[in-house]
């Protein structure tokens, strides 16, 4: 008869083992949370821990051999080992595919899920200290983050080369300034370069003067308010609106398809009262846009006509 430490064994290479070789992960990928409850796979691999006697050495083994860490101040050269080869074979193979850098990679993934790549990540920023020299340098040189590393010659080295290589050409080839950087692009996702400039924004202490000049130069905006300013908007309601449909903003409809107003509409009605507040530069792109700035007084409905010409007599009849 089986007893209960011959289940525990079996259930470590039927269930803990299996789930990593089904999902191509390690152990420590194993998610804390299921569907919103407790994942009951991650409360038998952190038990593991406490009952590490009872398990055979051919499963430590085995344990070890897919990332198992059981203790957290100290990781084995195995443990090690494994860390190191993910980091190669999948961490730096992201950045070179994507030609970007680690503090790019997004927390979730096309699903909405939360993203292995991330979490393994946010794990190597407790680990550093235990892995090898040579590893944490190539971390490092792919931008990964940590407090000791910002002020490094290697870290700030990799930031300007991301600002000369892609933000500052961005700008040259859309024609527009830092500030102008969509927040969200076509498909509806959020674009990297706008989280790496929300990142310089609170990292502006670490970066070079020659590379503050610059991005001063290409219209970096280092306060954000909540409050955006008119031309801003212009630009992100009727510029883009005109740009996207051809149509002039003069002839712009007002209701969509589905009957309902269009918020390009109502805003461009809520310009036309302040143009005084909009720099030359917004007003003559919006006049290539067919801008008209014509005020039209609201035509009154023939009921409220009828109604003004209804007047009453002193014994109270109408006429």
């Amino acid at each position: 008869m089986a007893t209960g430490h011959d289940l525990l064994n079996k259930r470590i290479q039927t269930k803990l083992i299996q789930w990593c070789i089904d999902n191509n992960k390690m152990i420590y990928d194993i998610p804390r949370m299921d569907g919103g409850k407790k994942n009951p796979l991650y409360d038998f691999m952190f038990n593991l821990k406490k009952n590490i006697k009872y398990i055979t050495k051919e499963n430590i083994e085995l344990l070890n051999q897919y990332g198992m860490v059981w203790n957290d101040s100290t990781d084995t050269k195995t443990h090690q080992a494994h860390i190191t080869k993910r980091i190669k074979s999948e961490l730096i193979p992201w950045c070179k595919i994507n030609n970007k850098m680690i503090y790019d990679i997004p927390r979730k993934d096309e699903n909405g899920d939360l993203n292995t790549l991330y979490v393994f990540c946010t794990y190597l920023k407790k680990k550093l200290k235990f892995l090898p020299e040579e590893t944490v340098a190539l971390l490092k040189k792919y931008g990964m983050i940590t407090e000791e590393c910002l002020v490094k010659k290697t870290y700030v080295r990799a930031v300007t080369r991301r600002i000369k290589s892609d933000l500052i050409p961005w700008c040259i080839e859309n024609n527009k300034l830092i500030c102008e950087i969509p927040r969200l692009d076509e498909n509806g996702n959020k674009p990297h370069l706008y989280d790496f400039v929300y990142w310089l924004r609170k990292h502006a202490e670490y970066l070079t003067e020659d590379n503050i000049e610059l991005l001063n130069k290409y219209g970096m905006e280092w306060t954000v308010t909540k409050k955006k300013s008119l031309d801003k908007r212009a630009y992100k309601y009727l510029i883009s609106w005109y740009n996207k449909t051809g149509i002039l903003l003069r002839n712009m409809p007002y209701k969509d398809e589905n009957g309902y107003p269009y918020t390009e509409y109502m805003f461009r009605n809520f310009l036309k009262q302040h143009k005084d507040e909009l720099l030359p530069e917004t007003i003559e792109e919006l006049n290539k846009c067919g801008m008209d700035w014509t005020i039209r007084k609201r035509k009154k409905s023939n009921h409220s006509t009828d109604n003004n010409n209804t007047n009453s007599n002193d014994d109270g009849t109408t006429v």
